[in-house]
């Protein structure tokens, strides 16, 4: 989603790398690129949990925003005012606390996460919200710069 291209060297890095056949972690201009041999060729990318844990939004009731170029936020008029952010390894313990997430922890870091004061009270995504919240918060997949559709599957990760 940025406006600059990641730079070569780091693409050919990625690409001798993936070539090699070996388990592939790498980050490229504020993604996260997951690739583990016998993945039946999929390779997961995802937003890099340092860049979405840099973006921060603070949301009224009845307001709205986007959240890290990725997420259409609407807090409903009757819920409480909040602080969206990236889930973050404490918001991933707090859920674990409760349920088991679908969603892999490498995965998860990055997903937005919406919270009152110190409370994690929803990560939409993951399909988590506190009990009687189901409504207050709403969210959207809607990147500012969405992938080109080229025959690849990807999704909200």
């Amino acid at each position: 989603g940025r406006t600059h291209a990641p730079r070569l060297a780091q693409l050919l890095g990625l690409l001798g790398a993936l070539r090699a056949g070996k388990g592939v972690a790498r980050t490229v201009a504020g993604t996260q690129i997951l690739w583990r041999p016998g993945d039946d060729g999929h390779c997961i990318v995802t937003r890099e949990p340092a860049a979405a844990s840099r973006s921060v939004l603070a949301l009224a009731p009845g307001a709205a925003a986007l959240w890290d170029g990725r997420f259409e936020v609407t807090v409903a008029r009757a819920a409480a005012a909040c602080r969206v952010g990236a889930l973050g390894r404490e918001g991933w313990c707090l859920i674990r606390r409760h349920e088991r997430p679908a969603v892999a922890y490498d995965i998860a870091l990055s997903q937005p996460a919406i919270w009152q004061r110190e409370r994690l009270v929803a990560a939409p995504t993951l399909g988590y919200s506190r009990p009687g919240l189901d409504h207050a918060y709403r969210l959207a997949f809607a990147p500012r710069r969405p992938m080109p559709s080229n025959g690849l599957v990807y999704g909200l990760v």
